[in-house]
């Protein structure tokens, strides 16, 4: 049985509707630390989680996405390669651009699939 994107709409958003409906947000003052024993963050974490799962399928093509795909691993790679080639491992405001032309400049080069890469092997 295949589960279609209207049934992975109408699950989210009425998941999204119970987790509304446990606090009353017009309510002073505001829940402390803690919404029917949950954590605050954790509650309005999983409220922006439905929502962005909401959007993102609401913009694939075919109304389904790689959950995987969307995600900070490339964020986190290019940070990565920005904080590798500054000078001190911190990139500072006024070096960013420089810094992000290179790495677009080496990662242009690295997937240049015409690119010439000669390896020499040696007898030791």
């Amino acid at each position: 049985m295949k589960i279609t994107y209207g049934d992975i709409k109408h699950s989210f958003r009425r998941y999204r509707e119970f987790l509304l409906s446990l606090v009353d947000l017009g309510e002073f003052p505001p829940p402390g630390t803690h919404i029917c024993g949950m954590p605050k963050q954790l509650y309005e974490a999983t409220i922006s989680s439905i929502d962005a799962q909401l959007a993102l399928y609401a913009l694939a093509k075919q109304g389904s996405y790689n959950q995987r795909a969307v995600g900070s691993q490339v964020c986190e790679g290019l940070f990565s390669d920005i904080a590798s080639i500054s000078p001190n491992g911190v990139p500072r405001s006024v070096e960013v651009d420089t810094l992000m032309a290179r790495i677009c400049g080496d990662t242009i080069v690295r997937l240049d699939p015409e690119r010439f890469v000669q390896i020499t092997e040696t007898d030791y």
